[in-house]
């Protein structure tokens, strides 16, 4: 069976993120690639600090766990942790555009 996927033209890292924002702005690539770093040191020690991280009209970043269950709130510790995991929930204004994908045949 074949199955359709989508077909990535490549990919764009921080160096290409700085350069296409700073033709949005007044900034420098420099200084808005400072500001993506820095916002990527941020992001992991709020997480950490048991914060939800809101990225505006992007959506906003949490931690998930899974766990064994136990009989009461007294047996829950770090032990019956099996996983942690990052969980990215979009905002509906992200998802609208989104929805703008087209499908192209070739």
């Amino acid at each position: 069976k074949f199955y359709a996927t989508v077909a990535t033209r490549g990919a764009i890292d921080l160096d290409g993120l700085s350069e296409q924002i700073s033709l949005n702005s007044s900034l420098s690539r420099g200084d808005i690639y400072s500001v993506l770093l820095s916002v990527f040191d941020v992001i992991p020690r709020e997480l950490l600090d048991g914060k939800l991280v809101k990225l505006g009209k992007l959506g906003s970043f949490s931690l998930n766990l899974d766990s064994d269950g136990v009989e009461s709130a007294e047996k829950v510790t770090g032990d019956t942790v099996k996983a942690v995991h990052l969980v990215f929930r979009p905002t509906q204004e992200l998802r609208d555009e989104l929805k703008r994908f087209s499908v192209r045949t070739s």
